[in-house]
């Protein structure tokens, strides 16, 4: 499975895309050995990773490669279910140890780049930049808004709600339904609409939530879309209920440029 923006990516001019696969094995050795690999072939000057394990992973791969540079990137603030996971004690303890060594650390936010020192990662620079937003892909558009509240059978008066996220716990679904069941009791003019991938038995919970509260018919749940900025244009309200993680959400800012109130 390449993803949905495969295509997308491949037009891109002057890159190369390398897929890796591997066998699974005991600590993902074979997967490492493999990244190793594929970077000996490609000889970069740079290795530039992103996301905490990943950062690890590519240090390590890195350096066993004779990579001159290396850059890790930084995306979430910090998930307390860190705090008591082992897993995730023993990458951030590799974390700190190994990054005096890292050349750069680049976060998309402020206060994550913030924590993530705060945790003892000490690189030899950092810097944050912001995600940049294609204002000329997310913008108004009638059109997009009209065949958008025609799919979902939304009338102009109809009041379209819309997160747009994977469906994961901290992305907090559970507190918008929440908020969904008590906007519904006094509000019949209101669609809500769940946009993204998410494990089944955890959506199959979620709606069972909601069939309790007797609002089940009024979710629809659209699942993963490439057509976005249609998505976008044809909602009123724009929300993000996570609870913690969020680093600097495209989807936020996204609904921004298209001229969407957003409520996180």
């Amino acid at each position: 499975n390449d993803g949905m923006l495969m295509s997308e990516v491949e037009s891109i001019p002057d890159q190369e895309i390398l897929v890796l696969s591997s066998r699974r094995s005991y600590l993902g050795i074979l997967r490492l050995i493999c990244i190793i690999k594929a970077i000996i072939q490609i000889k970069p000057d740079i290795l530039y990773s992103f996301l905490v394990h990943s950062n690890v992973v590519s240090y390590v791969a890195g350096r066993l490669a004779g990579v001159p540079k290396l850059i890790w990137g930084l995306r979430v603030s910090r998930f307390s279910k860190d705090e008591n996971d082992s897993k995730a004690k023993v990458v951030q303890w590799i974390a700190q140890k190994v990054s005096r060594s890292v050349d750069l650390v680049i976060s998309n936010n402020i206060r994550g780049l913030s924590e993530y020192i705060q945790l003892g990662v000490k690189p030899r620079s950092q810097i944050v930049i912001h995600n940049g937003i294609d204002t000329d892909h997310f913008k108004t558009n009638l059109e997009f808004r009209k065949s958008f509240r025609k799919e979902i059978g939304a009338n102009e008066t109809d009041c379209v709600i819309c997160q747009i996220s994977r469906i994961v716990e901290w992305k907090g679904y559970i507190y918008l339904i929440d908020a969904i069941n008590l906007l519904s009791q006094n509000n019949e003019g209101s669609i809500y609409v769940f946009v993204g991938p998410g494990k089944k038995e955890l959506i199959n919970r979620y709606k069972a939530h909601l069939d309790r509260f007797g609002a089940l018919s009024k979710v629809l749940w659209l699942g993963e879309r490439q057509d976005i900025d249609r998505v976008l244009n044809g909602i009123d309200i724009f929300t993000l209920a996570s609870t913690e993680g969020e680093g600097f959400s495209n989807a936020v800012g996204e609904a921004m440029s298209t001229s969407r109130p957003v409520v996180v």
